[in-house]
């Protein structure tokens, strides 16, 4: 069962604010301004945010959250300043969530023809417009970073994908929104490989320096390992894959979590991605701490794969985890 095992109906989701995972007051109004219709605080937030930033490609992903549906207006603007690299990322960014959100998370064989033909016409008006959006601005590491759903969407190359990737690191090796799109071109689900996934996990973890957030994508690469290997129809065994791969989240846990470490804008998925992570593992104390420290936001991705997310994490918060027979 879990430490998320069936218990008595409660109001979980009370206060549960999802897919807005940061700690940004400047963010929160100009997404809740984007939402109303006004454009003008978040275009004014990008400009006054540093390019090539792990702050910049979060606010870009939120703002082009905000901004489904609202492509005339920033198409407009664009019109208007045609050379403009926040205005082109952003809508660059908000035109991939419309495509997938057309297309939706399911596997392949239940997506019509129609919809399919659709999507990737949506898909290749994002490319050229995140072209566009590199080429007013070449250092910024933001389009690179959004261009990885475009790949695994358009499903190019593994060279091509390798390529886009390179790019987003040349311009900020330690990019957190860089990695976490890798993620999901090695995982499973969209074609890769669990042991190329792991790799990558493990890499990374080397990689990241003691303190920051980036070597929480260990955890993020433990929720991809969890969704692949627990399909009947693969071919892969889960315990086998939890034993290789537990220690290397452990570690990084501990290696993120020094004394004297900064808070990055990432943090809250951070905290998201390790509370999942040992969730699977059965650690609820040590869960429990990262679950606090999310401060009742949660992401979609990867809660989503416990079906009802906000259901999940919500009773999580709501029973503390540390009620007797949690582990059930």
């Amino acid at each position: 069962m879990g430490i998320f095992s069936r218990r008595p109906k409660l109001d979980v989701t009370a206060g549960v604010v999802v897919d807005r995972a940061w700690v940004d007051p400047e963010l929160d109004l100009a997404d809740k301004a984007t939402r109303a219709g006004d454009l003008d605080a978040g275009l004014a937030l990008l400009k006054a945010t540093e390019q090539c930033s792990d702050l910049r490609c979060l606010r870009v992903a939120a703002l082009g959250r905000a901004a489904v549906g609202q492509c005339e207006q920033l198409e407009a603007l664009v019109a208007a300043s045609p050379e403009d690299p926040d205005l082109l990322v952003w809508l660059g960014q908000t035109k991939v969530f419309e495509a997938w959100a057309v297309r939706g998370s399911y596997t392949t064989e239940h997506v019509s023809a129609q919809v399919f033909q659709r999507f990737h016409a949506m898909l290749e008006e994002a490319r050229l417009v995140l072209w566009d959006a590199i080429e007013a601005a070449p250092d910024d590491s933001a389009p690179w970073s959004v261009l990885q759903w475009v790949a695994i969407g358009q499903e190019v190359t593994a060279e091509d994908k390798q390529y886009v990737f390179n790019q987003g690191l040349v311009r900020q090796p330690d990019c957190y929104a860089v990695h976490s799109g890798r993620i999901q071109v090695l995982a499973p689900k969209w074609g890769g490989s669990l042991d190329a996934l792991i790799q990558f996990g493990r890499e990374t973890a080397a990689r990241a320096k003691p303190g920051r957030t980036l070597i929480a994508i260990t955890a993020l690469v433990q929720a991809e390992i969890h969704l692949a290997a627990s399909k009947p129809a693969k071919p892969y065994e889960l315990d086998t894959y939890f034993t290789r791969y537990k220690p290397t989240v452990l570690a990084a846990r501990e290696t993120w979590l020094q004394p004297e470490r900064q808070s990055e804008p990432y943090d809250i998925e951070a905290h998201g991605a390790f509370a999942y992570a040992l969730r699977l593992y059965r650690e609820p104390e040590l869960a429990m701490e990262h679950v606090e420290a999310m401060q009742g936001r949660i992401t979609t991705l990867p809660w989503a794969y416990e079906g009802d997310e906000t259901a999940v994490f919500g009773e999580a918060l709501a029973r503390r985890m540390r009620l007797p027979g949690l582990l059930g």
